[in-house]
């Protein structure tokens, strides 16, 4: 089979596309092909805390942050952080997400401290 050329050409931009799209999702640091586990957690004060920030237990890197959003007045402009952790670290309804200093320049990670529990989902 022989392909002319404009339909090598469009399937090389679209190639192209694809391939910018997954790029800058990686960049971002979303994991694209993968299957975690997805909390929230709300705090009144996230500062130095964003997008992409580690999740740690035992200082041992298991996911990121994905997203922040700050809740209306009614609920006192808290903040509701998502993360995403792997697919083996199990949580509990005792575990606690404490914010901690991760760098000298002030940037935060979630330090999870699992305890004994009824296990989450």
């Amino acid at each position: 089979m022989k392909l002319n050329k404009e339909t090598k050409v469009g399937l090389l931009a679209i190639f192209a596309l694809a391939t910018v799209y997954l790029g800058i999702n990686f960049l971002k640091g979303k994991a694209i092909f993968s299957s975690n586990n997805s909390y929230c957690t709300v705090y009144t004060n996230s500062r130095g805390l964003s997008v992409s920030s580690p999740v740690l237990l035992n200082g041992v890197p298991v996911g990121t942050v994905r997203k922040l959003k700050t809740l209306p007045a009614d609920e006192g402009y808290t903040v509701l952080v998502t993360f995403e952790t792997k697919k083996d670290v199990k949580l509990t309804d005792a575990t606690k997400a404490w914010l901690v200093s991760s760098s000298l320049f002030g940037e935060k990670a979630i330090d999870l401290s699992i305890e004994k529990g009824n296990p989450l989902k």
